[in-house]
This record gives structure tokens, sequence and C-alpha cells, in this order.
């Protein structure tokens, strides 16, 4: 399966990086108007965590930014490198805000920043599934974290984001993934719901 992973990761980081700038911006107001849409039904605290994008993601902090000044308070992951147990967590972000190359070169705000506890998680990904899987690049991070949320009481809402691009059925998940709740693409909005 692992061999299935890397397969699908390379396939993917490849079509993603594809992606023409054109392309790309629109795209990205089409998932703004999904993602809005998934929140303008939730009732949780307006608290969510996004990332800075990295290797021709889907740029979240313009999403972020739309966010803040809806009146969310936004937060970046931060990897924890002393904690095995929830290997991110997440600080204050706001769009005015330098940040600073941290983990692996992907941008995050500073330690002055105080911690956010999001009722909401943008995530990152490379490929998913019908089933609302996702494979990353493999550190865990995500799982890790989203499995902590989960069992700590105060479930965190998970939306992906992704190109259209990304969708791949043909991998099965392992038994520490975790699925997210929804997965919002240029075209559609993800759920197990239909």
């Amino acid at each position: 399966m692992q061999s299935d992973k890397a397969k699908i990761r390379t396939e993917a980081l490849a079509a993603r990086l594809r992606i023409t700038d054109d392309e790309r911006k629109a795209a990205e107001r089409h998932m703004l108007i999904h993602v809005c849409e998934v929140l303008g039904k939730l009732s949780v605290p307006k608290i969510v965590a996004g990332y800075a994008p990295f290797r021709g993601e889907v740029n979240c902090l313009h999403i972020l930014t739309a966010l803040y000044q809806q009146g969310y308070e936004t937060g970046l992951p931060v990897v924890r490198r002393d904690c095995e147990e929830e290997d991110l967590e997440f600080r204050a972000y706001h769009p005015d805000q330098k940040l600073l190359e941290g983990y692996s070169g992907i941008m995050e705000p500073d330690q002055d920043q105080h911690i956010i506890k999001p009722y909401i998680v943008l995530v990152p990904l490379l490929a998913f599934n019908k089933n609302l899987h996702r494979i990353g690049y493999g550190a865990g991070h995500y799982d890790r974290t989203l499995q902590t949320l989960r069992h700590s009481g105060r479930k965190a809402f998970t939306i992906g984001l992704a190109f259209e691009s990304q969708k791949y059925d043909n991998f099965k998940a392992e038994a520490h993934d975790q699925p997210l709740d929804r997965i919002v693409t240029e075209e559609k909005i993800y759920s197990l719901t239909g």
C-alpha cells in the first residue's frame, strides 16, 4: 500500500504543479464560495485554522483573509518538535502579519503569537478519495493532530482543500488515517452524505 501511496503522491504533486496561475486563481475563487457555503451551515465558534501554501497547494491564505474579514479568528499550524502526541499547534494569524520560514520551509507565525484552539480546520492534501480520506506528504502531522483533537472532547470540523484533479478512488485508508468532514474543490463540495 505504501508504494501505491508513494505513486499517487508523485502523480498528484506533478498534476498540481502543472495548474497555471490563471486556472489556480479561478479555482480558488470557487473554493472560497464553497468553503463559505459549508461554514454557513455550521453552528460552532468562529475560530478557524488554515495553512500557508506549500508546493502548489491551494492558497488557503486567501480564504483565511476573507474569513478574517468576516469576523473569524484565524490561525496557522506550527510543527511542535517538543511533543510526539500532537504534532501541530495553531497560532494566531491575521492577513497583515509577517510569516517566518518554519518546518520544511513552510511559512508559519512566530512563537510570540498566541495559541488558538480551532473549531474548524482547513486541511491541505495531495490526494483524496470518495470516503474523504486524504494523502498528505506522509509525515502524519495532520492525522495525529486531528486524532488528538477528536479525542479531546472538542472535535474540530475539518475541510480539505483540493483541486478536482487530486481526486483518486484507487487508494485505501490505513488505520491511522483520519477522514475529513468535507472536501472542497473548484467544482463541488464532497461529503459522505452526498
